[in-house]
């Protein structure tokens, strides 16, 4: 993968700022990092669809992790308030949440050398 590749992902999801391709082998494994510029009035994208694969003809789905998230609606997917806020909704109408804590990467934790 290259930074050119990164840089179409991360436009595929929004207006891509920096990209950041990192091929070491260390914790996290091999990844890209993309730096972009979200509409927080509109929901959060949880993947975006790049091509078909050549062989099989299913869709490439490449999936949103978000560093440092704020709080957002498991329901609807916007930054700024929760699902406390649907509470009215009708009762015996259990919501689907298509949004949650799986779209937060977990940052590894620093070591204290001291």
């Amino acid at each position: 993968m290259t930074s050119k590749v990164g840089e179409a992902i991360g436009n595929k999801f929004e207006e891509s700022v920096a990209t950041n391709l990192c091929e070491d082998n260390g914790c996290m494994g091999e990844y890209l990092r993309l730096r972009v510029e979200i509409d927080s009035s509109k929901p959060l994208k949880r993947y975006t669809v790049m091509g078909r694969n050549i062989k099989t003809g299913q869709p490439r789905v490449c999936m949103a992790k978000y560093e440092r998230l704020p709080h957002f609606c498991f329901l609807c997917g916007v930054i700024g308030h929760e699902y406390q806020l649907f509470l009215d909704l009708p009762e015996g109408n259990l919501p689907h949440f298509q949004f949650g804590d799986w779209l937060r990467v977990e940052l590894p934790k620093s070591k204290d050398f001291t």
